[in-house]
This record gives structure tokens, C-alpha cells and sequence, in this order.
């Protein structure tokens, strides 16, 4: 009788733990008989004022003191499609900040940012003036940045015992994860958000010719595209060494006649 009555007491204790437990929003797969989980999810996803797709572009990897109590670090994106913001948010390249206490135990790379991989990011306004001169002028930082939860969907590779399992990436974030980009967009379309082109950017447009454009360039996604530069400064000189001696020729010329 008491053994029965002692595993009916353990059982009960089991429950009413797990009951009142809070959920683990580390883990990337939602637990769909995780309410809060999913509220939390959704509170962040209505009320984050931006959201938009863009990879990862540059990084200082340095850490900045903002105040007496924050730090933070700085990371370069190209806007590729904008989910809640787009009157505000433009083509071109976005400055994201992620703020950590000085106290913290949490390192910035639980973040999981990767360079030249995709990321969709739910932001709001920061007043930290950041290091980089992006072309939109609106800085922003992580709407959720909580520990180790952060309100951001990263591409990820299948890496197992350190190699490369397979091509074909994964996305996860907000406690859930997908299997294509697809997926990522389809989930967001059930909050009424459907991903669209950025408007274009004024401090993008100029009168001058492109290969001038491409010559003050900041920065370039690829090896090839900064070799293709070099060799096209280089041709735009050799034009311009030819142009310069053929009018130093006429002038010679005339001086002779």
C-alpha cells in the first residue's frame, strides 16, 4: 500500500513539474504542445516593426562598448527582400547590431550569423551609432536578443563529425526550422507578410557612369567579382593612358605646324 501510494505522490510531482515548466526556446524544432513557446514566437513575429531577408556581407568581429553596461558588435547586410518596414527599409546594404550586457555569460557567435549565407531578421531601431557607413541610414539591432533566443531565421549547413553532409542547407530560428527558403516564406505568409523587392535607394543612384559606381564599391561578395574589378580599373586606365597621349600628340602636332 505505501508503495503504491509513494509512485502515485512521484507521478504527481512528475506531472505538475512539467506542467509549470518554462519552455527550453533554445531548442530549434517547436514543440507544438508548447503554448508558450508559440506565443512568444508570434508576440515577437506582430511586433517586430522591421522585418527583411538579406545575407551577411561583413563583419568586424570586435566587440564595442556602447555604455557603462552594453556592448555590442556590428554586422553588414545586403537587403534582399522586406517582409514590414519597406517604406523605411532600401536596396543596398543594412548595419544590424546585437547588444550583449558586459556581464553576460553568452558569446556573440551563439548567434549564428554566417558570412554570404542567408538570414531572415526581425529588428527594431537602435540608438547605437554602429561603425559602418550603410547605405540605409536606419540603424537597427535584434527585436528579441534574450540569451540564447534571438529574433532571427539563419541559413545553416548539414555538417556531421566536421564534414559536409549534405548541399542542400537548413533554416531554423524562433524556435522552429525549415527545410527550404520556401518553407521560411510560407510560414511568414501566415502572419500576412509576403516578401517583396526593397525600394531603391537614393544614396544608390548617380549621375555618373557605372564603372565609376563600381570602382567606389565598399566591398565585394566574391573573390571573382573583385578580380573582374581590378581588371576592369585596369582597362578604364589603359583607355584613359590612350585618350592622353593621342590629345598630347595633336598638341605636339599643332606646335610643329
Amino acid at each position: 500500500m505505501k508503495t503504491k501510494c509513494l509512485l502515485f505522490i512521484t507521478i504527481t510531482l512528475i506531472g505538475l513539474s512539467n506542467l509549470f515548466a518554462q519552455p527550453d526556446f533554445s531548442n530549434p524544432i517547436l514543440n507544438e504542445c508548447c503554448s508558450d513557446a508559440r506565443i512568444h514566437m508570434d508576440s515577437i513575429i506582430n511586433n517586430a516593426p522591421f522585418i527583411f531577408e538579406g545575407k551577411l556581407i561583413e563583419s568586424d568581429n570586435q566587440s564595442h562598448k556602447a555604455n557603462e553596461e552594453t556592448c555590442f558588435r556590428s554586422y553588414l547586410f545586403e537587403v534582399e527582400k522586406v517582409y514590414r518596414g519597406g517604406t523605411r527599409i532600401k536596396e543596398g546594404t543594412i548595419e544590424v547590431i546585437v547588444t550583449r550586457s558586459i556581464n553576460s555569460a553568452y558569446s556573440y557567435s551563439q548567434v549564428g550569423f554566417g558570412f554570404d549565407t542567408w538570414h531572415v531578421l526581425l529588428c527594431k531601431e537602435t540608438k547605437i551609432s554602429g561603425i559602418y557607413n550603410a547605405s540605409n541610414e536606419l540603424k537597427f539591432e535584434l527585436f528579441y536578443n534574450e540569451d540564447r533566443y534571438f529574433s532571427c531565421i539563419r541559413e545553416c549547413k548539414r555538417i556531421k563529425n566536421g564534414e559536409l553532409k549534405d548541399r542542400n542547407p537548413y533554416y531554423t530560428g524562433l524556435s522552429v526550422q525549415f527545410e527550404t527558403r520556401y518553407g521560411v516564406r510560407k510560414f511568414f505568409k501566415k502572419y500576412g507578410l509576403t516578401p517583396e523587392k526593397p525600394q531603391p535607394s537614393p544614396k544608390l543612384k548617380s549621375s555618373e557612369p557605372k564603372q565609376l559606381q563600381i570602382e567606389k564599391s565598399p566591398y565585394y561578395k566574391t573573390k571573382q567579382e573583385k578580380k573582374e574589378w581590378v581588371e576592369k580599373l585596369e582597362k578604364q586606365k589603359h583607355i584613359l593612358d590612350s585618350i592622353s597621349n593621342q590629345n598630347l600628340k595633336k598638341i605636339k602636332q599643332t606646335e610643329i605646324n
